[in-house]
């Protein structure tokens, strides 16, 4: 969903999409569909900032429990990404498990 406009006690969105046969960095382009309102909003909350947090993965890797269990991590664990980039890296580790 992309925010299009914030108004007093209203959220324009439109929900997106990209080409699910686009490959490369094609597969990032998201393409505006239907435009609607939220109404009745309190608070909007920004995402702006983009920062890896491998933290909780390193404290993990630290517990005894741990030691032989094969660990993987995707998205913000590795590098800062867009949550468009975390989704589809997640659903790709998931289907090759």
């Amino acid at each position: 969903t992309l925010v299009v406009g914030i108004e007093r006690n209203r959220v324009q969105i439109a929900q997106v999409f990209s080409s699910g046969d686009a490959s490369g960095w094609g597969q990032y382009i998201l393409i505006p569909g239907d435009e609607t309102y939220i109404d009745a909003v309190d608070w909007v909350v920004p995402v702006v900032r983009r920062r890896s947090r491998e933290d909780l993965f390193l404290t993990i890797l630290a517990q005894p429990w741990s030691a032989g269990v094969k660990i993987l991590r995707v998205g913000d664990s590795v590098a800062p990404r867009l949550i468009e980039s975390n989704l589809l890296e997640a659903y790709q580790l998931a289907e090759s498990l």
